[in-house]
């Protein structure tokens, strides 16, 4: 089985690569390792994607390293909710993470 190593371009004068590993395909940009997820074909990953992954992945771990309050529990009794509110109020929380 022959390891592949596709080199995609500099960014920031920095080399990125996509390499196939022992679990699967990765970015690898400034000593850093980014899993591709497998539904991403490897062939299609050009420059101009793997700068957005790389910016992507950057942005979710800035945002769970800090430290965070955790979720003020309402006073308010939990009641059953009907499964459209629970949809509604999980497309709402989607929709407030996409935003930041």
């Amino acid at each position: 089985m022959e390891k592949k190593n596709i080199f995609l371009g500099k960014i920031e004068k920095k080399g990125c690569y996509v390499n196939d590993g022992k679990y699967g395909w990765f970015l690898s940009y400034n000593k850093n390792n980014y899993k591709i997820p497998e539904w991403i074909s490897p062939e299609k990953f050009d420059l101009e994607t793997a700068q957005k992954y790389i910016e992507y992945k950057e942005k979710m771990k800035t945002m769970y390293e800090t430290k965070k309050e955790p979720p003020k529990e309402s006073e308010e009794e939990i009641t059953d909710a009907s499964e459209e509110e629970a949809m509604e109020k999980f497309k709402n929380k989607l929709s407030g993470v996409n935003k930041k």
